[in-house]
């Protein structure tokens, strides 16, 4: 699953730029 692993890596970076607004 190539787009799994995609999503995946790229919601990490989003989760982390979203953690940082946040705070």
């Amino acid at each position: 699953n190539g787009m799994y692993q995609y999503l995946r890596f790229e919601g990490g970076r989003l989760v982390r730029i979203e953690s940082k607004r946040r705070t």
